[in-house]
């Protein structure tokens, strides 16, 4: 059955403070989730893969040039570092080396391809900022470590490295507004479909 707008628009008008209190109580109900849940903060750094570093043209030159052929190698290369780095040794270099449990960062360590680019960025989410910061530090590293180790190559050139980490959970403010707004639309959703009683004659 088809609601006219204006009909629609009367059942609103007519139960605005249930609409209020369902805001209300939503986000006190987010407010509180946000509260319980721990704080997450992110480090992003950032590398290059370019010329390899053990050319001996390198050593000579450090600033050569980037042929063709090392752009294309290049980017043949970024999807092979995006895997190193993502990957279980090098979690495992860098728990050792901050001496933490090689299981808490799994799913803390993301890299990703962007479009054509031969920059990776690297993110990395943890409940302690300043911890967040050395792991996306170790990772570089260890990251070149394992290249050489396995592969014989070093292509990486660190871009960025963060300095601090940002906060990444919702805030309370963000939480309470979000909270407020769904209850608010899930209220209209169910108030449109509840049947409301005809008008009488004498009301029209």
């Amino acid at each position: 059955m088809n609601i006219p707008l204006s009909a629609f628009g009367n059942r609103i008008l007519r139960r605005i403070p249930v609409l209020l209190i369902a805001g209300v109580l939503a986000a006190i109900g987010a407010s509180f989730f946000q509260a319980q849940s721990p704080p997450s903060y992110r480090a992003t750094a950032s590398v290059l893969v370019g010329p390899s570093h053990t050319d001996p043209q390198m050593a000579e030159d450090p600033a050569p040039g980037f042929t063709a052929a090392e752009a294309q190698l290049s980017r043949q290369l970024v999807e092979t570092y995006v895997d190193l780095i993502e990957s279980q040794s090098v979690a495992r270099i860098v728990a050792e080396r901050l001496d933490l449990d090689p299981q808490s960062l799994t799913g803390t360590i993301d890299a990703y391809q962007r479009s054509d680019s031969l920059i990776i960025p690297i993110h990395v989410d943890h409940r302690d900022p300043d911890m967040a910061v050395k792991i996306s530090q170790e990772v570089v590293e260890a990251t070149r470590q394992r290249a050489i180790e396995i592969l014989r190559i070093d292509h990486l050139t660190q871009v960025d490295m963060p300095t601090r980490a940002s906060l990444r959970s919702p805030t309370r403010s963000y939480a309470l507004a979000l909270g407020a707004a769904a209850g608010i639309l899930l209220s209209m959703l169910i108030v449109s479909f509840i049947p409301t009683k005809p008008e009488s004659i004498g009301d029209v």
